[in-house]
């Protein structure tokens, strides 16, 4: 990778947000219901649907405390800049687990519900 691009990518996982705003609807139910219809379905298993649904809850209710308001579809925030600073954090930590020969398995069952949401999407599943 070249320098220039190197540097562009690395100011672009850096880009400071504006804090939320309460506008739009919740995206917590909504991500819920979907994982709920995915398990009905048998795309998600069931200990990947509880890990992912528990921890789903746990951030949400982090959310509340931090910013006042859960996470809102029209917060003014740009939601892929965020997610991926977000991966940039997720794959170092991940790593660093594997260097440290941690268990990985409850990242795998979650990583396994993110993939399912970014390949297969809502689905028109009326979500």
């Amino acid at each position: 990778m070249s320098a220039s691009s190197n540097s562009s990518s690395s100011s672009s996982a850096s880009k400071p947000e504006p804090p939320p705003e309460n506008k739009g609807e919740p995206v917590t139910p909504a991500l819920l219901k979907w994982m709920a219809h995915m398990q009905q379905e048998g795309l998600i298993e069931g200990g990947p649907y509880l890990a992912a649904s528990s921890l789903v809850k746990q951030r949400n209710a982090f959310g509340m405390v931090k910013y006042g308001q859960p996470l809102m579809t029209k917060d003014g925030r740009d939601d892929v800049e965020d997610a991926m600073q977000e991966m940039g954090d997720l794959l170092q930590y991940t790593f660093k687990a594997v260097l440290n020969r941690r268990d990985t398995r409850k990242l795998r069952e979650i990583i396994s519900v993110v993939h399912l949401l970014l390949y297969e999407g809502l689905c028109d599943k009326g979500i």
